[in-house]
């Protein structure tokens, strides 16, 4: 760790999920809270496992009066996955999932209580989708790299994020950039997360290997050389934002006034044409049947060599078309940010457990519908044709 000087370990999860451990930088004690899945294959992927080890770590936070800040990171690396989607495969256990999803909703309740008498500063790096990104943003304020891409992606699976992701958001963003990531599944750049008030810092690290150039046997040496480079880089400055005595101040992409009100009309204009596209219904079917017409031939002869190479190539074309959006995950993103878009930011947080637990609800009465089987298994399967889900 680079900082002025590390601490002791306060905290070391069972399973090695999440550490915690004291840090002293520009003469301030804090803490840096470390979440990585140790099954590498898993994306980091956060589960139950992990959750109850972050539930131990926030208890450590929560007890040591003397720490007036906090960094939330993870393993610096390509991709950083939700929940583990294998998790919601087929008939999967709802109440287990809805304890799982209450559960996140809870760690994100008790971080916001840190908030008054510590600064936590959340730290995004690489490619991340649904939870990888939901948990840093319990932390009030953010970091990444210029390389993070991050996407709120449950709507594609036809469910919509559990760990506030939208509440988040809407109270970082504002409702229309919330509706855009929850009702979309689209992806934000470093420079618009700064942009949007998700992170109040980019920093420039040094560009990564290419896998292009990488031979497959020269990769993980190749990355973990620029890791070595790269995340210290990104932890002292993550440091430096969590101990700098200026106030911090959040970007907001609107400007005021009626100027401000054209633009984001002109979202929420663009943003309804773009679920009108993506949920037409017709225009996916044509392309689902067209692949499952070429894949009964191909199985038929026995080719598994041209059923790999229409996978690939249904993938690239259903993304052309636009990524099928789940129209009931559409919907209870709409209804949960406009109901909950009407009160101050003062009374959200005065009932922020209950509000969080609406929006976890929500996404477990949508683990029940169709539409979730569908887009999970658009995900998981290795049928060319299930990889262009039609959501009737």
């Amino acid at each position: 760790m680079s900082a002025e000087r590390a601490g002791e370990q306060l905290y070391a999860g069972a399973k090695g999920y999440v550490t915690v451990n004291a840090v002293e930088h520009n003469g301030k004690r804090g803490a840096v809270l470390r979440y990585v899945n140790p099954n590498r294959a898993k994306l980091h992927a956060v589960d139950t496992q992990g959750m109850l080890e972050m539930e131990e770590a926030i208890t450590v936070l929560e007890q040591d009066a003397s720490l007036e800040y906090c960094v939330f990171t993870g393993a610096y690396d390509v991709i950083h996955a939700g929940a583990d989607i294998t998790e919601f495969k087929g008939d999967c256990d709802v109440d287990a999932i809805h304890r799982h999803l209450s559960r996140g909703t809870s760690l994100d309740t008790r971080v916001k209580s840190l908030w008054p008498r510590m600064r936590t500063i959340g730290v995004f790096t690489g490619d991340r989708y649904g939870g990888s990104v939901e948990w840093p943003l319990f932390a009030e304020w953010g970091i990444c790299d210029k390389d993070t891409l991050i996407q709120l992606s449950e709507v594609l699976l036809g469910i919509i994020p559990g760990w506030n992701g939208v509440l988040n958001i809407l109270l970082k963003c504002g409702p229309e950039r919330a509706k855009w990531m929850g009702q979309t599944g689209n992806t934000l750049t470093a420079k618009e997360m700064l942009k949007f008030g998700i992170v109040q810092q980019v920093v420039d690290t040094p560009d990564g290997p290419d896998r292009k150039t990488v031979a497959t046997d020269d990769w993980d040496a190749a990355w973990q050389a620029h890791v070595a480079v790269a995340e210290p880089m990104l932890l002292v400055a993550a440091l430096e934002l969590a101990t700098q005595k200026k106030e911090l101040k959040r970007s907001t992409e609107f400007p005021g006034g009626a100027k401000g009100e054209k633009a984001r009309e002109k979202l929420l204009k663009e943003l309804q044409q773009e679920i009108a596209d993506r949920t037409d219904t017709e225009k996916y079917r044509e392309l689902h049947d067209k692949v499952a017409k070429e894949a009964s031939r191909l199985r038929k002869d026995d080719d598994k060599d041209g059923l790999k190479a229409l996978t690939k190539s249904a993938l690239k074309d259903v993304v052309k078309l636009g990524k099928p959006l789940a129209p009931l995950a559409v919907k209870a993103v709409a209804k949960f940010v406009d109901e909950w878009s009407r009160k101050s930011e003062d009374q959200i947080f005065a009932n922020y457990e209950e509000i969080g637990q609406l929006e976890a609800e929500l996404c477990a009465c949508l683990m029940e519908t169709e539409h979730r089987r569908i887009g999970v298994n658009a995900v998981l399967s290795r049928n060319p044709e299930d990889k262009v889900p039609v959501f009737d």
